[in-house]
């Protein structure tokens, strides 16, 4: 599986958590969507160090999704 593929899982795994997650701290649905596709962005960013092996998705999307 490569990065690319590892990102897409992710996104279709967890982009529904991300986004509730924000929305519930900044209470806006256009700046919660925003801010949720920036951190799938944002691992593309990253990509060359990702493994499936390695890999915790929910505490790099969760820190990702913080800054």
């Amino acid at each position: 599986m490569t990065s690319v593929q590892l990102i897409a899982d992710s996104y279709t795994s967890y982009h529904r958590s991300v986004y509730l997650y924000i929305y519930y701290r900044i209470n806006s649905k256009e700046e919660a969507e925003d801010i949720a596709q920036d951190v799938f962005l944002r691992l593309m960013d990253y990509k060359q160090m990702l493994r499936p092996d390695t890999y915790k998705w929910q505490k790099v999307v969760a820190k990702i999704g913080k800054k």
